[in-house]
């Protein structure tokens, strides 16, 4: 029954104000549809600036009052980028494929002696340019250190397992720790004095026994302190020189009776 006003005398309406008694509190809801047609234009969330991490600028010349980890960390990027440029100017990114038989170098020096590159001479300025290596290095000891890098990947008797990526080879990462640690360097030069040698079939040098010498006299140093003495430099230092005593017990024109 559609409402009408209480005053209302139409037919339908013939009882007055009492049949329009239950309209006196009705009320009419108007919705507006149009505010309910705009789309809401989600707001895009707000991209979190991440904070750079803090840049230290060292002036090489006054590194002296900076500390061990800050000079580490030039040191490692400063010969690691040497050393890559080195490899690409010299054309040994990429090594042919070793033999087994002549992986075995100690057991076949003069056949692998055919393999490796020539010892030319070296000038005084070695690979160290910002005198950044934990040791002194004296003249003599620069074209070892250059040897040990060019054969290194050579003599690893895992060469066939990592020969297309040479920076997993396990004694070239030996090699750049040595870099960092004393007695690893100075054990990797003796060892590689003693193949020096071994080439040259000219007997032992003056230079290997004395960098033989420098070697166990940094060990013994390490040994007074419980830390240093089970450290990976140390540990790795005693293996090397095994290794080196071993190949100087092991060849034919060094063996002698003990």
């Amino acid at each position: 029954m559609p409402l009408h006003e209480a005053s209302c005398w139409c037919s339908d309406c013939s009882g007055g104000e009492s049949a329009h008694a239950y309209a006196g509190g009705a009320f009419v809801i108007v919705f507006d549809s149009k505010q309910d047609g705009k789309k809401k234009i989600a707001r895009k969330p707000r991209s979190r600036v991440v904070d750079a991490p803090k840049l230290e600028f060292i002036n090489i010349t006054g590194s002296s009052k900076y500390g061990p980890s800050a000079r580490q960390i030039v040191r490692a990027h400063v010969m690691s980028d040497y050393w890559r440029k080195y490899m690409a100017k010299n054309g040994h990114s990429h090594r042919p494929r070793v033999d087994q038989h002549n992986l075995d170098y100690m057991l076949n020096p003069a056949e692998f002696s055919a393999s490796l590159p020539p010892l030319c001479s070296q000038s005084l300025r070695g690979p160290d340019l910002f005198s950044t290596l934990p040791i002194k290095m004296q003249p003599f000891m620069y074209p070892i250190l250059r040897y040990a890098s060019e054969i290194i990947h050579d003599v690893c008797p895992r060469t066939e397992d990592h020969e297309h990526n040479l920076q997993q080879c396990p004694m070239s990462v030996w090699l750049s720790k040595g870099l960092n640690d004393e007695a690893i360097l100075r054990a990797v030069l003796c060892v590689a004095a003693l193949h020096m040698d071994i080439i040259s079939k000219q007997g032992l040098s003056a230079q290997r026994c004395i960098l033989r010498g420098d070697a166990i006299r940094t060990i013994s140093e390490r040994l007074s302190d419980t830390e240093s003495s089970i450290s990976d430099g140390t540990i790795t230092a005693v293996a090397l020189l095994a290794i080196e005593e071993v190949d100087y017990l092991g060849h034919p024109i060094y063996s002698l009776p003990h």
